[in-house]
């Protein structure tokens, strides 16, 4: 019975031992500094810079956004002092080129902006920002300047002036093709007189 057991013991520990051998030949996924997309279906625009996040004295916050226009969505994230998402947030004055979708991830209260299509030029809005309790609203506004990406209008191409020998050329087969016509004309004439 001892032995049976010492046997058993010894093929749990090499089970174990070996899942653990399985478990550190897997590679480490690399850790990727973005903000997170939780709606796997919008696409992040490739143009997306956010200045760091300004405080007036009064308390306002305030923050500068460049978006590519009809590429995606640009994000800002916010939290609390002392860390942690917002309780509550509300649009106030909303963007009047795109979209403001606010919402609560991981600890953090994020901002997205879309622009509509072929929009360039900037845009605002505000954002009201409300913490537990009875602690006072923050007031965020949100600047932002649209412009257009990866789309560049063609130079428009001159044409250039006739060479002589494509002038010559031209008048070759001008002259050939009326020969044509007054051959086919002598034709109809000739089968119309039978």
């Amino acid at each position: 019975m001892h032995l049976r057991s010492s046997i058993l013991g010894a093929g749990t520990l090499s089970v174990a031992l070996l899942s653990l051998v399985g478990c550190a030949q897997q590679p480490i996924l690399p850790q990727v500094a973005s903000a997170p997309n939780p709606f796997a279906y919008d696409k992040i625009s490739s143009l997306c810079q956010v200045a760091p996040l300004q405080t007036a004295p009064n308390g306002a916050l305030s923050v500068d956004m460049t978006v590519g226009s009809g590429e995606g969505v640009c994000a800002v994230s916010v939290s609390k002092e002392g860390g942690g998402s917002y309780a509550s947030f509300g649009v106030n004055a909303p963007p009047e080129h795109g979209k403001a979708f606010l919402y609560n991830y991981d600890g953090r209260t994020y901002i997205r902006y879309t622009p509509v299509t072929a929009y360039n030029g900037t845009d605002q809005f505000g954002v009201e920002l409300i913490p537990e309790h009875a602690q006072p609203r923050r007031e965020l506004t949100v600047k932002v300047k649209v412009e257009a990406v990866g789309v560049t209008a063609p130079k428009a191409a001159v044409a250039a002036a006739p060479s002589k020998a494509a002038a010559v050329s031209s008048k070759q087969k001008a002259a050939s093709t009326h020969g044509v016509h007054k051959a086919a004309s002598r034709y109809r004439k000739a089968r119309i007189h039978h």
